[in-house]
């Protein structure tokens, strides 16, 4: 239906001799109806006042004091209508002027008039949610596999957009913590953002993927809520504790989870290799006790009407210890014999503040600051039947200060067009050390950002931004200093069957992290081993996709073509050193892949909530370095993924079914063979929705699916690598809510370097 939206001014009286300034008033109508409580602000270069109309559908504003040639624009807004921008010529008398719009402008946004509305513009595709159609206590990960081309993993809150980008998490623009998801109620989220090609401007100059940002409701109730889960397994003696405890009174909120998981594992692994040394083989099975956990708090004050201040402390970790025992044996000689025991262990710890101020309305200033440290160890202990102990320890770890001036001005009208500003200034400073090492590393990064939303036409908008980055890398031997210029875009085009045409580029940066630096061997089992390299520069990627977008009501199909191109790739290579293949890492590799990707979302049968993707790419490796062992690997990998969703018996219980196959995957080492993936949910609630029930069958296609098997073939090298590690499980989740339901929503932005690799 098309709507016919007019804004009637009566007349616009100006007084140049009144000393009280001039007057403005008039009265808003549609298709001859007044229009009440509607939101008008006066704008020019000096002033900003705000007006709202009455019952009678008029507003008025009074002493307005103008300069000479200054322009003076309307801008009246309401839910549901186009914003309107009308200017008005300084010193000129207009009486009873009529503006008509035979339809609603679209604000460059694809707006579907239904219950659930699909926005796409240049920078992000909007998703509508109605919580309707989830149960009652649902959490944000069903949600999200609802999402059109999105592909959430509950197991490991591993998100996949477009078939093949790794997302980040974001809740109300802040960087979801660790098992976040698992505390945010289906009811609370309002819409959902997707973000396929982010600019560095607002979410850094990180090398590769897509943001995700859950944009929840506003309220001011007060009340304390929580939740207490517990999960247990069936196999590898897998249980997991997940308290969680939000406060909310006046200016002050407090959000804070932890868990604690523990999950077992047996590895399989078999290798065999082929070169100018013989033929070597290897063979052992690991059992594995492993753990993880995690503890997060954010604190949110509002200082005042304008000003916010956030505090968040954060730490996670996991522990591997394993036991492995097998053999090896070169051509024909006698097998060996070895018993390994091993430890990796990984941690992180984040301090982090923001404080935030209102300059005026759409416009927000933001000063940031954030510690972390990131810490790895790597320890293999191998008894040998004939050699005796072999003792490898490999310690990394990166301390890490980050400060950040930030401001932020959406919506503003210059020259007639509606642009969004955002400018941004960054420094980093990192310290890189090692414990069984005299090597270190001081690292410091100057990044400066600009972005600028502009929308030309009601068909046509674009997303411009450049940042710029020093970075200087020292110590005792070395002194360098490089600069980077990242730019984006995003362009998009709407045509009037609301087929949206997107064209995206974009320049990321991807530095090594603490472990990466660190060039000291170690052994993983006889024959193979890893190794850092002192040496690596970080690795550019230049990406470009051409997006076709059709909505149809609450439906989305989407046909997307990608090329993402790396010259200097930070890669493994092999290198040999007698019967011990040396995995290390390199810059010595180029890569390029292109592909496509279809995706369709929709809802079969009134019921069934649908999520098809899937697509091809074509995949090139090259290492061009002169010890090269394989110099060249490719091949088509086909990426699919599927998500179903629906509830039953009045509504009362939820089914979901989802599932995802990649492969064969391709790395310069190799090619990776890999099994669908499958898992199924069943959630209910029972006591009054006080207690939710979930059963949870993981990987059912059991051992063969969680494994791989990698293909090395080169020349007169080959080798093929066997690992297999049955994940399958059926999970019983208990959770137990309590207290008053209401939002906990937190505002702040906190730093996430995201630019080293973890």
């Amino acid at each position: 239906m098309n709507l016919k939206f007019s804004i009637v001014f009566f007349f616009v009286v100006i007084n140049c001799f009144s000393q009280n300034g001039v007057e403005v008033y008039g009265k808003i109508s549609y298709d001859d109806s007044v229009l009440i409580d509607v939101l008008v602000e006066l704008k020019s270069s000096t002033i900003s006042k705000f007006a709202v109309s009455d019952k009678r559908g008029v507003y008025r504003f009074s002493n307005i004091n103008t300069k000479d040639n200054d322009t003076l624009f309307l801008i009246v807004s309401k839910p549901g209508y186009k914003t309107y921008y009308h200017r008005i010529p300084h010193l000129r008398l207009e009486n009873n002027i009529y503006l008509e719009k035979e339809e609603a402008k679209e604000l460059n946004e694809v707006i579907i008039k239904s219950e659930k509305k699909i926005v796409n513009t240049a920078r992000k595709s909007t998703y509508k949610i109605n919580s309707k159609d989830f149960l009652k206590n649902a959490k944000a990960g069903e949600v999200l596999s609802t999402v059109p081309n999105v592909y959430f993993n509950r197991f490991d809150e591993k998100v996949i957009v477009d078939g093949v980008l790794n997302a980040r998490i974001f809740i109300d623009g802040i960087e979801a913590m660790s098992n976040e998801l698992e505390n945010i109620d289906a009811i609370d989220i309002e819409k959902i953002e997707v973000i396929s090609n982010p600019s560095s401007t607002l979410y850094g100059s990180e090398f590769f993927g897509a943001i995700i940002n859950i944009i929840t409701k506003k309220t001011t109730e007060e009340f304390i809520k929580g939740s207490l889960g517990a999960t247990v397994g069936t196999n590898n003696d897998y249980w997991s504790i997940n308290p969680a405890l939000t406060y909310k009174k006046g200016r002050f909120a407090l959000r804070s989870n932890f868990r604690f998981l523990n999950n077992d594992q047996i590895v399989d692994f078999n290798s065999v290799r082929n070169d100018e040394e013989g033929v070597f083989y290897q063979s052992n099975v690991k059992k594995t006790k492993s753990n993880q956990e995690n503890f997060n708090t954010r604190v949110g004050v509002k200082l005042s009407e304008k000003s916010n201040i956030t505090f968040t402390n954060g730490f996670s970790g996991y522990k591997f210890k394993g036991i492995a025992r097998g053999f090896s044996m070169l051509n024909d000689e006698n097998a060996e014999l070895f018993t390994k025991k091993g430890k990796e262990a990984n941690s992180q710890m984040n301090l982090g503040s923001v404080f935030s101020h209102s300059l005026k309305k759409n416009t927000t200033f933001f000063v940031k600051g954030a510690y972390s440290i990131y810490k790895k160890v790597d320890t293999n202990v191998f008894d040998y039947e004939y050699q005796g102990l072999k003792y490898y320890d490999i310690q990394s770890k990166n301390k890490e200060f980050s400060a950040e001036l930030d401001l932020e001005s959406e919506n503003i009208v210059f020259v007639g067009k509606n642009m969004s500003l955002y400018a941004d200034l960054k420094f980093i400073n990192r310290n890189y050390s090692f414990f069984d090492s005299t090597y270190y590393l001081n690292q410091k990064v100057v990044d400066a950002s600009v972005e600028l939303d502009t929308d030309w036409s009601s068909k046509i908008s674009t997303e411009i931004a450049l940042t710029f980055e020093n970075t200087s890398n020292g110590n005792v031997t070395l002194n360098q200093n490089y600069n980077l210029l990242l730019p984006t875009f995003n362009g998009i085009y709407h045509f009037e069957n609301k087929l949206d045409l997107k064209l995206s580029y974009s320049r990321k940066v991807l530095r090594p992290d603490a472990s990466d630096l660190n060039s000291n061997i170690v052994v993983i089992y006889p024959g193979l081993a890893k190794q850092g390299n002192e040496d690596l520069d970080p690795q550019l990627r230049d990406y470009y996709s051409l997006t076709f977008i059709k909505s149809i009501k609450s439906d989305n199909l989407s046909l997307k073509f990608y090329n993402e191109s790396i010259n200097n790739a930070i890669t493994e290579v092999y290198r040999k050193d007698g019967e011990l293949l040396i995995q290390t890492l390199d810059n010595a590799a180029s890569y390029n892949s292109l592909g496509f990707n279809a995706g369709v979302k929709t809802k079969l049968f009134k019921k069934v909530i649908t999520s098809i993707n899937s697509g091809f790419d074509y995949n090139v490796y090259r290492d061009n370095s002169e010890k090269a062992v394989i110099e060249k690997n490719s091949g088509y990998t086909f990426r699919g993924n599927i998500n179903l969703s629906a509830k039953f018996f009045k509504d009362n219980i939820s089914v979901s079914f989802s599932g995802r196959q990649d492969g064969p995957n391709y790395s310069l080492l190799s090619k990776r063979i890999t099994k669908p993936y499958l898992d199924f949910n069943i959630n209910t609630n029972v006591l009054k929705d006080k207690i939710g029930i979930s059963l949870y069958a993981r990987n059912l296609l059991g051992k063969s699916a969680s494994g791989f098997t990698d293909i090395s073939s080169y020349g007169n090298f080959y080798q093929k690598v066997e690992t297999t590690n049955n994940s399958r499980n059926l999970l019983l989740i208990l959770t137990y809510n309590f207290g008053k339901k209401f939002n906990d929503k937190i505002d702040s932005q906190d730093i996430n370097n995201n630019d080293v690799r973890r």
